[in-house]
């Protein structure tokens, strides 16, 4: 399944079982609409663990949901960690030309 699939804001019924998912995209968990999930007798599905796919769709979306909250933290904390590395380099660039200014003006 595809990453994109909660551009499917209409989607209402996803019929994916006994396929060779691997795991299900956590932004299945952004479909508000969707009320029937299927993806049972997927041997090879990992993500969510078989136990969260038996009990049905409202726990693989929960599982999903914190999962993508989990995934956002991350985001957040890698672009705040570029933020930083960008922000050491703009400090290294100045410190670079406050030299050459203070060589010139010597």
């Amino acid at each position: 399944l595809p990453r994109c699939i909660d551009s499917l804001v209409g989607l209402q019924r996803l019929w994916a079982a006994n396929n060779e998912l691997i795991g299900l995209p956590t932004a299945l968990a952004r479909l508000d609409h969707l009320y029937e999930l299927q993806v049972k007798g997927s041997p090879d599905l990992r993500y969510p663990p078989p136990d969260v796919v038996t009990e049905g769709r409202e726990a693989v979306v929960s599982y999903l949901l914190a999962n993508m909250r989990y995934e956002d933290a991350l985001t957040i904390g890698n672009r705040a960690e570029s933020d930083a590395i960008a922000l050491e380099k703009k400090a290294e660039d100045d410190e670079s030309a406050s030299q050459l200014a203070k060589s010139l003006i010597e």
